[in-house]
């Protein structure tokens, strides 16, 4: 059995946990949250500082499982991507073969740095190395607008009118580019207000910007002709699938509309909280409209989304009626400036998050691969064990110090197992 870990040293010293991709090194910071299909950690660049996010994929795969996958994108040339996961497959061919058909057309989409597949410990049954997926990504400081926004603590100051209105315009120019910009109108399928994400610039009066993520399901729309049988696996053959996109949008509108009342109500007032649901609500039947002209019309890569232009505009116009200079001018507004205030600087504080460190006293007496967590009582030793619901750290992982020394010898790399059967033991 492997011996356990000492300090190096007499004196207690800090140690971190570190992740190589290609030529960079990472430091983990702390979890941001997980989903259904990966998990997100906060890292920090060690030679520049950058703040990323690192995303590690809950599930294990195959190679043959890879080459199927990679052989189905075939009709859409990416092969020579490589084996690649459909996310990276579509934001890829996002960059390579779509231009906007008018100058100035808006694309706020997530920016990746880079992916890898990193061997699991596990098999399949006839003896192939499993592997999964990670990923770097730019950080958005501000969250996504899911828990931002339709978080209902009525003490938290409710978005204005005017910041509403510029993300609804970003996200509808988003999707209109993803419609008309490549070869075949491109599906994203999974527009809900979790996969928004919010992005406060440094500048001190500069405006938030928002961004569509999570590419995991979008496709391209097949040709009308194709049947079910003869289109591959990422095409839709189906017209009416591109109404999914503005579909989830208007649901996720009917929850914000109830979650700003009631904040909106609590910060402005009876009469503001009035005017936050009127605009929602105009927003949401003119929505709801778009999709009824949708399902008449025969969504073809030649013929534009009707009334997608049209919705644009009239978000716009809210936009520019409640901002700087309109005749509805909120920005000279207390609950406006407290707004901005308030998400600008919890947004900075991510930006300025440290590596998480452990001192090497805490360490003696684990085993290799086993670790100290952060919970709600303060640091607690606790082997990893696969009936743990959280993980702090996923994928391979070395202990070192601050300066980057391994605390163990350069070839020790640990693996946290996971805590269902679905989870990687990466």
């Amino acid at each position: 059995m492997a011996s356990s870990i000492s300090p190096s040293s007499s004196d207690d010293e800090w140690y971190a946990y570190r992740f190589d991709f290609q030529d960079r090194q990472f430091l983990f910071v702390r979890n941001l949250g997980a989903g259904i299909e990966s998990v997100a950690q906060l890292v920090i660049d060690v030679d520049t500082g950058e703040r990323l996010v690192r995303k590690v994929a809950a599930k294990r795969c195959s190679k043959t499982t890879q080459t199927t996958k990679a052989n189905n994108l075939s009709a859409l040339g990416l092969t020579s991507l490589g084996l690649k996961p459909n996310e990276f497959q579509v934001l890829d061919a996002i960059q390579r073969n779509f231009t906007a058909p008018k100058p100035g057309l808006l694309c706020n989409i997530v920016e990746c740095y880079g992916h890898e597949y990193l061997p699991s410990n596990h098999t399949t049954p006839d003896g192939q190395t499993k592997t999964y997926s990670v990923s770097y990504w730019k950080l958005y400081n501000g969250e996504s607008i899911n828990s931002r926004w339709l978080d209902r603590d009525e003490t938290i100051t409710a978005p204005p009118i005017t910041i509403i209105a510029r993300m609804l315009r970003q996200v509808l120019c988003t999707l209109h580019y993803l419609h008309t910009a490549g070869p075949r109108p491109m599906l994203h399928h999974d527009t809900h207000f979790g996969n928004v994400w919010i992005h406060w610039p440094e500048a001190e009066y500069a405006l938030p910007q928002f961004y569509l993520g999570d590419f995991g399901v979008a496709r391209y729309l097949a040709e009308p002709h194709q049947t079910r049988i003869e289109r591959p696996l990422h095409f839709y053959a189906d017209s009416r699938e591109p109404l999914r996109d503005l579909s989830i949008i208007r649901g996720n509108l009917y929850g914000l509309s109830r979650v700003l009342f009631l904040r909106s109500y609590h910060s402005d007032g009876l009469a503001h909280a009035v005017e936050v649901r009127q605009f929602i609500n105009h927003i949401i039947n003119a929505t709801s409209e778009v999709i009824s002209r949708w399902v008449d019309a025969n969504f073809k890569k030649d013929t534009p989304p009707p009334g997608m232009e049209g919705l644009i505009e009239l978000v716009a116009s809210y936009e520019n009626e409640y901002g700087k200079g309109g005749p509805k001018d909120e920005t000279k507004g207390k609950g406006y400036k407290k707004f901005m205030k308030a998400e600008r600087a919890k947004a900075m504080e991510v930006t300025k998050e440290r590596a998480f460190r452990v001192k090497s006293s805490a360490l003696i007496g684990l085993q290799p691969g086993e670790t100290v967590i952060e919970n709600k009582t303060g640091p607690e030793l606790r082997p990893l064990r696969r009936q743990d619901l959280t993980l702090p750290i996923h994928g391979p992982w070395q202990l070192v110090t601050l300066d980057g020394r391994p605390v163990e010898g350069p070839g020790a790399i640990w693996h946290h197992r996971p805590a269902m059967s679905e989870l990687h033991d990466g």
